[in-house]
C-alpha cells in the first residue's frame, strides 16, 4: 500500500462510499426507513443531556441524539447551561433550540475548563474536578 496520503484518503472515501451505497440498497430492498442527518455537536450534544442521565456511553448517548434529529427533535441547551453561557441572551427572552452556534459556545466553555484544569494538573471528570494522584508515598 502506497504511503502517498492523497492515494490513502482517496482509498478510505471509496469505502466509506461503498459502505453507504450498500446501507441504502440494503434498506431499499428490505422496505426499511433510513434518515440522514447532520452529525454536527453530537457526541456534545450527547455527553451534556444524555450520558449520565441514562449511563450511556458518549457514543450511545451522539447516536441518541442522531435518531431524536431523524424523528424531527430539536435538542434545547439544558437550562443549567444557558443561565451560565448565555445570562444575557435569556434574559431578552432568546430561543434556546437553534442551535448550532451555541453548542459551539458550550463546545468551547467545555474544552476550555479541560485545557484549564491540564495546566493546574487538576484532573477533569465529567462535571467535576479532581486533584491528580502522584505517585509515591503521601505526606
Amino acid at each position: 500500500m502506497s504511503k502517498n496520503a492523497k492515494f490513502n484518503r482517496m482509498s478510505s472515501n471509496f469505502v466509506y462510499r461503498k459502505i453507504i451505497t450498500t446501507l441504502i440498497s440494503k434498506c431499499i430492498k428490505e422496505e426499511v426507513s433510513l434518515a440522514q442527518v447532520p452529525a454536527d455537536y453530537s457526541s456534545l450534544i450527547g455527553r451534556v443531556k444524555y450520558q449520565k442521565t441514562y449511563g450511556l456511553s458518549v457514543h450511545q448517548s451522539a447516536a441518541l441524539v442522531l435518531a431524536r434529529r431523524a424523528m424531527g427533535f430539536k435538542e434545547k441547551i439544558p437550562a443549567q447551561v444557558m443561565s451560565v453561557l448565555f445570562a444575557k441572551e435569556a434574559k431578552k427572552g432568546h430561543q434556546n433550540s437553534d442551535l448550532f452556534k451555541h453548542w459551539k459556545k458550550v463546545h468551547a466553555w467545555i474544552s476550555d475548563l479541560k485545557e484549564r484544569a491540564y495546566q493546574n494538573h487538576v484532573e477533569y471528570k465529567r462535571g467535576r474536578r479532581t486533584p491528580k494522584q502522584k505517585g509515591g508515598d503521601a505526606e
